[in-house]
């Protein structure tokens, strides 16, 4: 006889406002302590609704056809395409937010931290070339001490596609002139589950506090990892280090920019950063100025 395990409560918060932007978000600003708690310590997925920005109406003409686009595990075509657009428009320039952030860089003498997904080409979450035109702009606004930290997932189908782009990201970087990165972590350390705390506090401590693994290079970090793991998702937050000293951690009056056009796997992290967090365990760096892409 199977022992019934309960009760079991099902929440869906539509309209809450869980928003992949922090900034000027309700939710965030009332900072509501058993929400926190419970996002925290039980299973939860965000649905995120996809809007075309371009047309400015909703990507589906009816709640059943996006509801079955998220069981077919569908993407979010829309931000993306919009973010293409910006790029190829050369609107980001023009990004107040974006101005924000290299301002407190100036202002405060602090780092520029960039933050996504490195998949191997599947487009899932992020893309470089939205990496790139972030890059190249803090490089036309003189912004020198910029930082990478890489989400490593499978989407693209393993280690060999995540090391082709880390390959095209570290020629990017060189030509450029600026840009290191400071810190790679499997996407699994960032998910749900039994264990998700634990995990999670091991990546985010190499991002804010330079724990963990230490290595010369990104490079060095996924090719010895690879030897034991099955997937990219799986290697343990990794911090790149000089002379043993972190690259480039995350401190107070820092700016933060998360480059994924999907965020939906990453809003733990987001929220962790936040000082709003309601997460006492964690430490966070005071005064950072945050935004996603969604902000530019």
């Amino acid at each position: 006889m199977n022992k019934s395990i309960g009760p079991v409560v099902l929440c869906l918060l539509d309209g809450f406002g869980l928003s992949p932007s922090w900034r000027g978000n309700a939710i965030f600003s009332a900072a509501p302590k058993n929400f926190f708690e419970i996002w925290e310590n039980y299973p939860h997925y965000l649905l995120q609704y996809q809007y075309d920005h371009l047309n400015n109406q909703p990507a589906y003409d009816n709640p059943e056809r996006y509801l079955a686009s998220l069981l077919e595990g569908g993407e979010t075509k829309s931000q993306r395409v919009y973010i293409d657009h910006r790029i190829e428009k050369d609107l980001l320039k023009e990004s107040d937010v974006l101005k924000k952030a290299f301002k407190q860089t100036f202002e405060k003498n602090s780092s520029l931290h960039f933050i996504g997904n490195l998949s191997g080409g599947s487009g899932r979450f992020s893309e470089l070339k939205h990496l790139f035109a972030l890059l190249r702009l803090a490089e036309e606004n003189k912004v020198f001490r910029v930082y990478i930290h890489l989400i490593l997932d499978d989407s693209g189908g393993g280690f060999s596609p995540v090391l082709e782009d880390l390959s095209s990201l570290e020629q990017e970087l060189e030509k450029l002139g600026i840009g290191e990165i400071a810190s790679v972590s499997g996407l699994d350390f960032l998910a749900d589950g039994e264990k998700s705390f634990l995990n999670f506090s091991k990546a985010y401590r190499t991002i804010v506090e330079g724990r963990g693994n230490s290595y010369l290079s990104a490079q060095q970090a996924i090719n010895k990892n690879k030897k034991t793991l099955d997937s990219p998702s799986l290697v343990p937050s990794s911090v790149i280090s000089s002379q043993n000293n972190p690259i480039g951690i995350i401190s107070d009056f820092d700016s933060v920019v998360f480059f994924n056009h999907n965020n939906s796997q990453i809003i733990k992290l987001i929220l962790a950063l936040s000082s709003n967090s309601g997460n006492s365990k964690l430490a966070q760096p005071k005064f950072l100025f945050l935004a996603t892409f969604f902000d530019c």
